[in-house]
């Protein structure tokens, strides 16, 4: 079993991230604010019989809340290079959209093989 923790890259509307393991077997990712597990996301195998990177692209979206409700919108793709993720925020007092960034953490976990 892999985990990975990367570091996000933010703008003024998501977050993203990324490890180079291929989800051969799927995975899922796991969203924290605080060190608190907030929500669970399934990463989607990649499609194993296509001949070219881009047929092998295979993307899951999911949408949650928090208890503060605050709104996330998380897009997974899988391909034969590896895993993304966006993470889209839509805080409930958009003047807080900073400090929740600051609290958010990423982690990717590929089922073992």
């Amino acid at each position: 079993m892999s985990m990975s923790k990367h570091p996000l890259l933010y703008n003024k509307d998501n977050l993203r991230g990324g490890d180079s393991l291929p989800a051969v077997n799927g995975g899922y990712t796991t969203v924290y604010i605080e060190d608190v597990e907030l929500y669970i996301a399934s990463v989607p195998s990649f499609n194993l019989m296509a001949e070219k990177h881009r047929d092998s692209i295979v993307e899951n979206t999911e949408e949650f809340i928090d208890k503060d409700e605050n709104e996330y919108v998380i897009n997974i793709s899988s391909s034969n290079a590896g895993v993304d993720w966006n993470l889209e925020i839509y805080p409930k007092n958009g003047k807080n959209y900073s400090a929740l960034v600051k609290k958010i953490r990423i982690e990717y976990e590929s089922n073992p093989y």
